[in-house]
């Protein structure tokens, strides 16, 4: 009854839908288990991926995770003018929420996304990881990486994010 993701060769329990979803997995995605599997080692449970908007039950602060860390907003203007939508954050456990490192704090409406964000320009979807910006191909490279068809964590490229070197794409 309890599903992982495999990361790194290590099976990482999952304790909330919400953090396989910041993988770009859902349940319907789950293969059966085997030997295998299970004989790789168990790792700690699976916190979020970068590009996830997360809180708690316990609190309100929504949190983009970005490089392993948990970047506040300053206020909800600059969360919505950067793109975000409260019908995105992701509700996850306290614990796993406090394990990770408090990061800046997002205060600039201008600045440019953080690593781990999909952004949108001229048609084009883009990863961002420092130092560039990396193009999807196509539908079915973004779908490897994201819920399938669900552009909904896709935000609008600004102008910092669109000074960013364009990298190869995504594979």
């Amino acid at each position: 009854g309890t599903f992982s993701l495999i990361l790194s060769g290590t099976r990482r329990p999952i304790a909330n839908p919400g953090l396989l979803y910041s993988y770009g997995y859902g349940f319907g995605d789950a293969v059966p288990d085997t030997a295998a599997y299970q004989s790789l080692p168990i790792g700690n449970l699976l916190g979020p991926n970068d590009g996830a908007l997360v809180k708690s039950a316990k609190s309100a602060t929504v949190y983009l995770i970005s490089d392993g860390a948990r970047h506040g907003f300053t206020n909800a203007k600059i969360f919505k003018t950067l793109g975000y939508k409260f019908s995105s954050v992701l509700t996850i456990p306290a614990p796993q929420l406090d394990a990770l490192a408090t990061g800046p704090v997002i205060s600039s409406s201008t600045a440019r996304h953080l690593e781990g964000a999909n952004i949108s320009n001229g048609g084009t979807i883009y990863w961002l990881n420092d130092p560039s910006r990396f193009p999807y191909p196509s539908l079915a490279i973004f779908n490897t990486w994201n819920l399938h068809n669900d552009f909904s964590r896709v935000l609008p490229a600004n102008a910092a994010d669109l000074q960013l070197p364009v990298g190869s794409p995504v594979t």
